[in-house]
């Protein structure tokens, strides 16, 4: 994927490339079928406070892993992507969520 096709597509899905993170902004959550996807998702459905702004990608049914490994330089899931943040792994994105509520 070049470089402009990244931008366009991190725009259509409305990722912030602003300073600071807050719940107002979009997120976009990164998933597949591991365990650790659906802990997250339970988790997130459970918890209406985040589900809002937040933009959910299953990539077991895209073509995207090759694209999370370029740009992000991982393709381990969850992985949540803000404007100044990639957190992945469970225990890591719940913590980052929770402390951005305690905000």
């Amino acid at each position: 994927m070049h470089i402009a096709e990244r931008k366009a597509f991190s725009e259509s899905w409305d990722v912030i490339s602003s300073g600071g993170d807050t719940l107002k902004e979009g997120f976009v959550l990164f998933v597949d079928e591991g365990e650790a996807s659906k802990k997250i998702l339970e988790e997130l459905k459970s918890d209406g406070r985040w589900t809002e702004n937040l933009k959910i990608i299953d990539i077991s049914k895209s073509k995207l892993r090759g694209w999370l490994l370029l740009e992000y330089g991982s393709v381990k899931t969850p992985m949540l992507v803000t404007g100044s943040n990639v957190i992945s792994g469970y225990e890591e994105v719940l913590s980052f969520l929770r402390k951005l509520v305690e905000r």
